[in-house]
């Protein structure tokens, strides 16, 4: 495979930026052997530096370099961290400090998206839709609302321009990897281009979130009969490719220890549940 710089990144600006931040978190190792610094207008300034020994701190560099380029990389981060096959335990453990929390994007923009989607005003849609979102994340950020019927539910609004600016990350990432894979040998037993093909797939699965709200759906039916687990109930008719709506469940995360054992959560029973 023949990647050309020109023909297969869209957004030069950024394949550099990307570069930089690289280099800033002392991974310049890895751009020179690469040949990848030379794709930076001052690479001549770049002094070449020795690879860092220590897997642990490769590991953290890697992890602010993933929180300092944004969504795209946050999830790639998040990826790896449940991949422990893929990259070492070192980097597995310190990715999953990642957190996929990102400044919320406004109200304007979320009713302008669920009105374009869903075909009517968002006053007729809801009876009531609180204006500030309670969770943000990478890909989308979630409102409280109130159906006609009542029905309190959680509507979850994909963010305005996330799937271009993700699908230009993921064009300078196969880059990277092919440049990694090609030139450094050691890395090659990570196969850097097969990771990001098999996160390209989940990704941008991700942004249509038709295939939640079906996933969802499946299993709602096979755990009908399961009283321990609650799947929320999916409002197709307010749903679409970038607005999901579904009843709202209010809970504590997994790892919560402190909430579970206000509530007087079994640990072992939510272990038996979730394992199995």
């Amino acid at each position: 495979m023949t990647l050309h710089l020109v023909r297969d990144i869209k957004d030069i600006g950024r394949f550099k930026e990307i570069l930089t931040v690289l280099l800033q978190e002392g991974l310049g190792y890895y751009l020179g052997k690469s040949k990848l610094k030379s794709h930076l207008p001052w690479h001549h300034r770049v002094k070449p530096t020795l690879p860092i020994n220590q897997l642990e701190d490769q590991a953290v560099r890697i992890r602010k370099a993933c929180e300092k380029l944004g969504p795209t990389f946050v999830k790639l981060g998040q990826l790896l961290s449940l991949r422990p096959d893929l990259v070492p335990h070192e980097y597995s453990a310190e990715l999953e400090k990642l957190q996929d929390t990102v400044p919320s994007f406004s109200y304007s923009k979320a009713k302008k998206i669920i009105e374009a989607d869903l075909g009517k005003p968002i006053d007729k849609l809801f009876k009531s839709f609180e204006k500030k979102p309670f969770a943000s994340a990478s890909i989308a950020q979630v409102h409280k609302a109130v159906l006609y019927n009542g029905k309190k539910v959680a509507v979850k609004v994909r963010r305005p321009g996330i799937e271009t600016t993700i699908n230009e990350d993921l064009d300078i990432l196969f880059f990277i990897a092919h440049k990694l894979e090609k030139h450094i040998k050691k890395l090659r037993r990570f196969r850097p281009t097969q990771v990001v093909k098999e996160f390209a797939l989940w990704t941008r699965r991700e942004l249509n979130l038709v295939h939640e709200a079906t996933a969802a759906t499946r299993l709602k039916e096979l755990l009908k009969d399961n009283d321990d687990i609650i799947i929320p109930f999916i409002y197709k008719d307010h749903s679409s490719k970038r607005v999901l709506t579904m009843e709202l469940i209010e809970g504590v995360k997994l790892d919560d220890f402190t909430q579970i054992t206000k509530w007087k959560v079994s640990r072992k029973k939510l272990a038996n549940i979730y394992f199995l």
